[in-house]
């Protein structure tokens, strides 16, 4: 047995592959039910010409990546969508008569392919008999129509790029039988032109009731299907934010059609500062299996719109991801967060915001809520918008929160004043207001500390973290040990005493400097003189006591099953408090798949 995996390395190795653990235990029972005839085999002459044709499909499968559990997944959002390597199975066929044979004769090597080489794409679907199969074509394929009709009852994902002569054609070319059809990719060109009105009703496959599993609709045209799709578990759906169809209330109609819907990704959603009225659908829309909302790259106010319209579980993250706000009136008149049920029991805040990026992530043990915006006026700011957050936002159950404000030192009071559970509260501070030459009123340290000394404040605080972040550890910073003895004095005689304290003044540092040592000794003898804290922790230069980060439950896994989502499209976690407007890019970008 030992040998046989030592051949079998071997020879995925010739193919540029790997033989996983797990696919080791995978081949196991096939070359158990064979162990007899392998032995059977003179050791002398044994080679992989003797392996049964049960072992070699087996090792066909792992070169190929065969899985016929989960089909391999499209990159959205690319420059281009790369062909299908059909260069594995056919240097297979080139091996020897024996291989070409047993290759052929399996239907599944040849059930996924694309058009752009018309004979192959004949041969595959001549060789994958009646098996079910995957197709990446081009609307302007010829004879696609064709094509599509004949292989439809088979077609088990189909990936459909969509030029502009072609835009017009798609519903005439998805009217084929798909009743295998589990995952569809409608990918338009951005070049598409755009239109001023809505299209008629279209009903995809000739069909009222449609088993799709999965659906994507690229840069979406002026229609959305009709159908009603019992199946679906995740919809990708690339709107146009110049574009005035579909609209929000459209889009909550096609919605209304997806009962079972897992997942949900909007990308691109238009302001409703472009149409007269607002465009938001009579009645919510009730999704009660929906785990995962992402709205990205759009206008701030139409996703709280479209998130406030529907009725979703408690357990659900919801990602409101890019977003921009475009208003001309005041910040605090802006749509509040959205009522969403998950919010209720939200334990964990992190918070980073300056005058015009707002980054805030809250999160419960199974339920989040994602919410990264920049206001693109730079005569606005989030100051309103935030003082307000209690109303939308349970704050009073926060227990831990790390939070960075810049330089708006009243923020941090407009907030902790409502978080009377809070139990362990990260500070992150920027160097620039707590340099030693900076005045006394515009330290944020300074502010933070003279509010924490009243115990009514954040009653339940026992842990305290504060980091100012620099990049090499000098005398220039000022943590106010003055103050900070003062508030934990008084919150100890106040009856709510701290239990511990963690200050660093050079979060971040890869070096420090002679002054930098020097402050170090100083701050470790004044901060003696801190009473009522059961533990003092002064850190030295590193990697910054006050952290911030993006927990796995954030990221796209459960797509990648279907697509794999570019760059660009996913949410990407910016905290701490490097909320510069150069760090993040709202520029348009190339999305096209085509």
């Amino acid at each position: 047995m030992s040998k046989f995996l030592s051949t079998l390395k071997q020879l995925l190795l010739a193919f540029d592959w790997s033989l996983s653990p797990d696919n080791c235990l995978f081949a196991m029972p096939v070359m158990r039910s064979n162990q007899k005839r392998l032995g059977a085999v003179p050791t002398h002459n044994r080679s992989i010409d003797d392996l049964p044709n049960e072992v070699l499909i087996q090792i066909f499968k792992f070169v190929l990546a065969v899985n016929k559990d989960k089909e391999p997944v499209l990159r959205v959002g690319s420059h281009g969508a790369p062909p299908v390597n059909t260069s594995r199975i056919c240097l297979i066929t080139f091996v020897c008569r024996r291989w070409r044979s047993l290759a052929r004769d399996y239907p599944h090597f040849w059930s996924r392919i694309d058009g752009t080489k018309r004979d192959r794409l004949d041969l595959f679907l001549r060789l994958s008999r009646s098996v079910p199969v995957s197709l990446v074509l081009s609307a302007e394929l010829p004879d696609i129509g064709d094509i599509l009709a004949l292989q439809g009852p088979r077609i088990r994902r189909l990936d459909l790029a969509v030029p502009p002569p072609m835009a017009a054609m798609v519903p005439l070319l998805l009217s084929f039988t798909a009743t295998s059809l589990d995952c569809l990719t409608i990918a338009y060109s951005q070049d598409v032109q755009d239109s001023d009105r809505p299209s008629d009703p279209v009903a995809l496959f000739d069909s009222e009731v449609v088993p799709l599993k999965a659906l994507m609709i690229y840069n979406a045209p002026n229609w959305l299907p009709q159908n009603h799709f019992p199946k679906l578990t995740h919809l990708h759906m690339g709107l146009r934010t110049h574009c005035d169809h579909p609209r929000i209330s459209s889009v909550c109609d096609f919605l209304r059609n997806t009962p079972n819907l897992t997942h949900l990704h909007i990308h691109g959603i238009p302001s409703l500062r472009r149409f007269t009225h607002r465009p938001v659908p009579a009645a919510p829309v009730s999704l009660p299996n929906l785990r995962s909302l992402t709205v990205a790259f759009g206008a701030f106010d139409a996703a709280i719109a479209l998130a406030t319209s529907l009725v979703v579980p408690s357990d659900i993250y919801c990602c409101l991801d890019h977003l921009m706000v475009f208003s001309d009136g005041p910040v605090a008149h802006l749509p509040k967060s959205p009522p969403l049920d998950a919010l209720d029991g939200m334990t964990m805040l992190q918070l980073a915001a300056d005058d015009h990026i707002l980054h805030l992530v809250a999160e419960s043990p199974s339920s989040g809520f994602w919410l990264q915006a920049y206001i693109a006026s730079i005569t606005l700011s989030w100051g309103a918008w935030l003082d307000d957050l209690h109303a939308s936002l349970p704050l009073w159950r926060i227990t831990t929160f790390h939070v960075f404000v810049g330089g708006n030192r009243y923020l941090l009071f407009s907030l902790l004043r409502h978080m009377p559970s809070l139990v362990e509260l990260g500070v992150r501070l920027q160097r620039d207001y707590e340099e030693t030459d900076v005045a006394p009123d515009e330290s944020v340290a300074r502010s933070l500390y003279l509010h924490l000394s009243d115990a009514a404040v954040c009653r339940d605080l026992r842990t305290l973290k504060v980091d100012i972040m620099v990049y090499n550890a000098s005398s220039l910073v000022n943590v106010r040990v003055s103050e900070l003895v003062h508030m934990t004095t008084n919150r100890g005689l106040q009856g709510s005493p701290l239990d511990c304290v963690i200050i660093q003044p050079f979060a971040g540092a890869t070096r420090i400097e002679t002054s930098g040592t020097a402050l170090l000794s100083r701050l470790r003898e004044a901060l003696t003189s801190i009473t009522h804290v059961q533990e003092v922790d002064l850190r030295r230069p590193g990697p910054p006591c006050v952290t911030f980060g993006k927990r796995q439950c954030w990221r796209d896994g459960d797509f990648n099953e279907y697509w794999r989502l570019n760059m660009m499209q996913r949410a990407v976690c910016r905290l701490p408090g490097k909320c510069s407007r150069e760090l993040v890019e709202f520029e348009e970008a190339d999305f096209t798949i085509m």
